[in-house]
């Protein structure tokens, strides 16, 4: 269970770079951390690699250079290449193509400085896209100021209409740019939902994501452009996401129990997740 905790620090690290949790760990063996998507948009797409730590060392994750790292998918190779220290950009732009199964290898490298060289490998299938009829902004009329030197400023959200399909199990993560920027950046941000409860059914009029009026980043103006982004994402990176956010979140082990490892579908202990998504764009004009 200790383990859990300090890999949750590293990966908040990783892909937030903003937000720790300290947990009183002992030194670990390290582990390596995989933060690797491939989506519909036609791009170089990306795959970060790092190396876990412990809280007790005050040098930050050091990101892993030197590594072989591939996609396979439809009997295609898609070779990677190192730009920046950890970070890999697909050499040749391509676009995830739903129903496709990917496969991330990642090679000629020594997390535990052995002398022999490790594979690390992980596959994931694009599911099809989810298509919304609308979104609009509304305030939240649940909404209460409990810091009385804070400002009463509304918390306005997002919602949508949609129809989930009834053929297929889905899982739905959402995001949203204000005026080309990306709001909900991190994984703390981001909302995701399955459709146990309404699925092949119409859903309506339901909040999705928060815009906090007291803070600047996310103040919406008149004649704003807002994009939903909504990605079709896979049953294991739902989980992944809902478990990262729940330790992130303030998980306590003294009252919620003990927690199961926190998913990730890397081979060979590694730790993160290799995500395959289908995005849709929903965008509007605030008036």
């Amino acid at each position: 269970m200790k383990n859990i905790y300090i890999y949750l620090i590293i990966l908040i690290v990783s892909i937030s770079c903003t937000e720790r949790i300290d947990v009183d760990v002992k030194n670990i063996d390290p582990k390596m951390v995989v933060d690797a998507v491939v989506d519909t948009d036609m791009k170089n797409h990306f795959v970060k690699l790092s190396l876990t730590t412990d809280i007790y060392n005050s040098v930050e994750p050091r990101n892993l250079s030197n590594a072989e790292v591939k996609v396979f998918a439809n009997e295609k190779e898609y070779i990677y290449e190192e730009k920046n220290e950890g970070e890999y950009y697909s050499k040749e732009q391509f676009e995830g193509i739903p129903g496709v199964k990917y496969k991330l290898v990642i090679s000629n490298i020594d997390i535990n400085k052995d002398g022999e060289m490790e594979e690390y490998t992980a596959e994931a299938t694009m599911n099809p896209a989810h298509e919304l009829e609308k979104i609009w902004v509304g305030e939240d009329p649940d909404y209460e100021i409990y810091d009385d030197d804070e400002e009463d400023d509304p918390l306005l959200v997002l919602k949508l209409t949609a129809r989930d399909n009834s053929k297929r199990k889905d899982y739905y993560m959402f995001a949203a740019f204000l005026n080309d920027k990306l709001v909900h950046s991190k994984l703390t941000d981001v909302f995701v939902i399955k459709d146990d409860y309404f699925n092949g059914k119409l859903i309506d009029d339901v909040s999705i994501l928060h815009f906090n009026q007291a803070k600047e980043e996310e103040i919406i103006r008149q004649s704003d452009k807002i994009i939903l982004e909504t990605y079709s994402i896979t049953e294991g990176y739902y989980d992944f996401v809902s478990q990262f956010q729940e330790i992130a979140n303030g998980y306590n082990p003294m009252v919620d129990g003990q927690p199961a490892n926190i998913k990730t579908n890397i081979s060979n202990g590694a730790i993160g997740y290799f995500a395959v998504y289908s995005i849709t764009r929903t965008d509007l004009i605030y008036k």
